[in-house]
């Protein structure tokens, strides 16, 4: 099927050279050019035949096409050449296949309005950070995952596409503004921190970030997605207590915004420790430390030696363990000298670790040892939503009371324990990876996100993609955007492929979208394109004389070389996207 998609990109991106050219053909044949050659394609022929002395050609390279009027490289006055009709006839045939291209697109967001729309991933019309990196300035100044953002450089983000648009401009400073929210609480306050950006690599892309890892989504089970079956069969979650439908929301001490947090949440060395102090039963966030890198007293190292042989630990093995000292009954006597962190106190007696129950000191020694997820889960009904407004839907299921009444039961209630429709699951161990691994290879489950109706107007949506266009352009000439993140033949494919993978409207949207691009960028007045050949055709309607043949052939050679320099260019940042190996 991926293939099929594939097959569909580059037959969508050939159906658009197609109309384009066509546009060109037709208005030629009305005003009676001599039409020579009618090609789809550069390169090889891989079919040709004359028709009523027109060569009608398919090319090896769909990436293109032309068609060939008689006298077009020549001032010939011949009877139904190129420079024997007037400039205006000659105008509206160079004119007629950009707007053919952008009639299609309009007509294409035409048909998708009055189909009822699409459907999207809730994260692309969000404004909820996804994830803030922890060494990140965002982060030392406070701004979580889940906080609200409003602009950045004063430019209004909603959705991944245009922070990542932010992301790769050359800006030598950031000011990113929004609110922070305490959703337990119900607290907000604006913030505005100026971040300076750093270079990083992925995927074979180098941009610039400011430590904000996309924007929140919904994590619900999908029973369905994994091959059918739900969830790998040495899923650690398969005797969890998670049921289809099932949103994941909220793991070791913090609600889950996105993946990447997620990932996160899986893989820090912390343990989330239920203790009762003071006659108080409360939760708390502590660092785990390897004892191999901490000094400790003769003391100190006798009474971890007794916890390692209660624990049943071996010699000579690695120890992970919190930076307290703990009994044999699990009550913390002082803190390690050095230790930075201060959530525990003396006296405070460990109820359980990571959700799992303690009774001597020995078992939170055991469990250190390990990395246990504990996760809160919310069921409900998670149908499609509207854009607008989706954002004021994520916790609109939530009892946020609920919850912290459900969290001060970590470590006292059993597993399964629920408050409305929130349900504590069995603690599990994530599975190990070399390089971490996704979130469906170490928890062994499906999890999408929550579905949002797009159904743009149709005269808005082509207003978008224009403004789109001209704001694209305007960040390449003033040089605050790099050629290199443009997509070239092989990056349009591939948006098409992944549009006709998601349904038949996404294909028809992304078929749009191209074309409407495709048509708006012949337009511009350079030498090669469309918009330079109406330039010289409206130059010689204002002042009735062409351009000198001599003088054009000196602007558009140039140009041609530098068009297929751009051409190579793109095409080769295309294909090292894909294979993620190269560092600009």
């Amino acid at each position: 099927m991926h293939y099929l998609n594939i097959l569909y990109g580059l037959l969508g991106l050939s159906f658009l050279v197609f109309i384009h050219e066509l546009g060109h053909f037709l208005v030629a044949r009305y005003f009676k050019m001599r039409v020579e050659t009618f090609s789809i394609g550069f390169g090889p022929t891989l079919f040709a035949k004359t028709h009523k002395g027109i060569l009608y050609r398919l090319a090896l390279i769909p990436f293109g096409g032309y068609v060939k009027v008689q006298g077009m490289d020549e001032d010939s006055q011949e009877e139904g050449s190129y420079y024997n009709k007037r400039p205006y006839q000659r105008l509206l045939m160079v004119l007629a296949g950009p707007v053919i291209n952008m009639v299609f697109a309009f007509l294409g967001f035409c048909f998708i309005y009055f189909c009822g729309g699409f459907y999207r991933d809730s994260v692309d019309s969000s404004k909820l950070i996804g994830m803030v990196e922890p060494d990140a300035k965002l982060y030392a100044e406070g701004v979580r995952a889940g906080d609200i953002l409003e602009s950045i450089n004063g430019n209004a983000i909603v959705g991944r596409k245009e922070l990542f648009f932010q992301t790769i401009l050359n800006n030598p400073t950031s000011q990113v503004n929004g609110i922070s929210v305490n959703y337990l609480v119900g607290t907000k306050r604006p913030f505005s921190v100026e971040v300076e950006p750093k270079k990083e690599n992925f995927r074979g892309i180098e941009f610039n970030t400011i430590g904000l890892n996309g924007f929140a989504s919904y994590l619900l089970f999908d029973l369905k997605r994994v091959n059918g079956q739900g969830m790998l069969a040495d899923s650690p979650m398969k005797e969890s207590g998670i049921m289809d439908g099932d949103r994941l929301l909220w793991v070791n001490g913090e609600l889950v915004f996105s993946r990447d947090q997620l990932q996160n949440l899986l893989s820090e060395k912390k343990a989330f420790l239920t203790i009762l102090r003071d006659h108080k039963v409360i939760q708390v966030k502590v660092p785990k430390i390897a004892l191999a890198d901490i000094t400790l007293t003769a003391e100190e190292k006798e009474e971890i030696n007794d916890l390692r042989f209660e624990a049943k630990i071996p010699q000579g093995e690695d120890l992970l363990f919190i930076p307290y000292l703990i009994d044999h009954d699990g009550i913390v006597c002082s803190k390690f000298e050095k230790a930075e962190d201060s959530c525990l106190k003396p006296y405070d007696r460990i109820l359980a670790v990571d959700g799992v129950k303690t009774v001597f000191g020995a078992d939170v020694l055991q469990l250190l040892q390990k990395k246990h997820a504990v996760m809160i889960t919310a069921h409900g009904s998670y149908a499609p939503l509207e854009q607008n407004g989706s954002d004021s839907q994520f916790f609109a299921e939530v009892n946020f009371k609920e919850l912290d009444r459900l969290i001060s039961q970590i470590g006292v209630q059993a597993p399964g324990f629920e408050v409305g429709n929130l349900r504590l699951l069995k603690s599990v161990v994530p599975m190990e990876f070399e390089h971490q691994g996704s979130i469906f290879y170490r928890l062994g489950i499906s999890l999408v996100d929550r579905q949002v109706k797009v159904n743009p107007n149709p005269i808005a949506q082509f207003q978008a993609g224009v403004g789109e266009i001209s704001k694209l352009l305007g960040h390449l000439t003033h040089g605050e955007l790099s050629p290199k993140y443009l997509s070239g033949p092989i990056g349009i494919v591939g948006a098409m492929q992944k549009g006709w993978s998601e349904s038949f409207k996404d294909g028809v949207f992304w078929l749009s979208t191209i074309s409407l691009n495709l048509g708006v960028m012949n337009l511009l007045p350079l030498p090669v394109l469309d918009g330079g050949h109406i330039v010289l055709n409206l130059f010689e309607m204002l002042f009735k004389r062409r351009v000198d043949r001599k003088v054009m052939e000196r602007i558009f050679v140039p140009f041609i070389i530098l068009l297929i320099g751009f051409a190579l260019f793109v095409t080769f940042h295309d294909i090292m996207k894909i294979f993620g190996m190269l560092r600009f």
